[in-house]
């Protein structure tokens, strides 16, 4: 059981790929890659340089799913209950959301087995589906 912040994040990252996966997909997750920082000491001077890993994700998503005879679909995947700061990094990049190119979707999870799939119209992020207990439900 993931007992981090991150781990936690990264787990549910997993579970949209799979889950993706069981309803046809092929499913690529962004990694992440590991780059050095210097340290910075207490009266201001630089450290020693340490090894962390950053996120490398695409375009603000963690996931791009191909189903056959769809456009691609890039998920962002969150288990922060405020999708504002995703809304903001998903409007950074120029997306074509006529749909018939690619779609852009949040998947945010609010409990263990309830999750909110938001969709990108280009503006703003709407709520379109929901899975509970891992059935798809689809809202108006």
């Amino acid at each position: 059981m993931p007992v981090s912040k991150r781990s936690r994040g990264r787990a549910f990252e997993f579970w949209v790929r799979d889950w993706c996966r069981e309803h046809g997909a092929a499913v690529h997750v962004c990694g992440r890659k590991a780059v050095y920082m210097r340290e910075k000491l207490k009266d201001g001077k630089p450290g020693a340089l340490k090894l962390m890993t950053k996120g490398d994700d695409i375009f603000g998503c963690d996931l791009i799913a191909l189903y056959p005879f769809h456009a691609p679909l890039f998920i962002q995947a969150t288990k922060d209950k405020s999708i504002k700061k995703r809304l903001e990094e998903i409007k950074k990049y120029p997306w074509n959301t006529l749909g018939q190119y690619v779609k852009v979707q949040l998947w945010q999870q609010e409990a263990r087995a309830k999750v909110k799939i938001y969709s990108f119209n280009g503006k703003d992020l709407v709520e379109t589906a929901r899975i509970i207990n891992r059935k798809l439900f689809l809202r108006g």
